[in-house]
């Protein structure tokens, strides 16, 4: 039921022209290799497996050509020649931050309202607009598409999806996020991975039900208040 997660690594597979198989955990080997708690988790030719979304994002964005440049140590004049690849480690982790508790509050009693419309999202939301600006205003680092484009698009649409047009009033006030937003669902690969089912079909009937739970509860509690 990870599939939500996985969503910008498989579109940075689609950008990049790379072939891939998604599997279910249960295909996953046990075979000692390193551990990994839960799905998505990448195994990549040669067996490297690594799950966690920013560390696999941060993983296949360098072989997909989709990180920031590192110069190797060796060449760097100074810590300063990292900042793009530690700025973009910093912004997929707030992603990250956002992604976990949007999603956890929606869960609880009340359906995240408070989380949502109580300022806490607001202030996540500056933090991506002002990040933009930085990144030169199209793309968050550098001027240049990297894997945080991709995880953050991933983070708005479940935004969207836990809160609909509560979330999406929000983003829409900040014009470098929501225009941002919409850019990267234009390109093909984001378009694509959106509208695949790639729930397996028990699953999809599970986060459907659940989905529809929480839209009453969340519906329930706004007439309460």
């Amino acid at each position: 039921g990870a599939t939500g997660r996985a969503e910008p690594i498989l579109a940075m597979l689609e950008e990049a022209g790379a072939p891939y198989v998604t599997k279910p955990m249960s295909e996953l080997p046990d075979d000692g290799g390193y551990p990994c708690f839960a799905a998505p988790v990448v195994q990549v030719p040669g067996g490297l497996r690594v799950a966690q979304t920013p560390a696999l994002l941060g993983t296949r964005g360098r072989s997909l050509g989709l990180h920031p440049p590192m110069p190797r140590a060796a060449d760097a004049a100074s810590v300063a020649d990292f900042a793009d690849a530690a700025h973009a480690l910093q912004c997929a982790l707030n992603v990250a931050d956002i992604w976990s508790e949007g999603y956890a509050a929606r869960r609880k009693e009340g359906g995240g309202a408070a989380w949502c419309e109580g300022g806490r999202l607001d202030k996540w939301l500056a933090t991506l607009e002002r990040s933009l600006e930085k990144g030169g205003g199209e793309y968050f680092i550098g001027g240049a598409l990297t894997y945080v484009d991709f995880t953050t698009l991933n983070a708005l649409n479940v935004l969207e999806f836990c809160y609909g047009d509560a979330a999406a009033a929000r983003v829409a006030k900040l014009p470098l996020v929501s225009a941002g937003r919409a850019a990267m669902r234009a390109r093909p690969a984001c378009a694509k991975v959106m509208q695949t089912p790639v729930l397996y079909p028990s699953v999809s009937a599970q986060a459907e039900a659940a989905r529809q739970l929480a839209e009453e509860r969340f519906a329930s509690s706004r007439e309460g208040s």
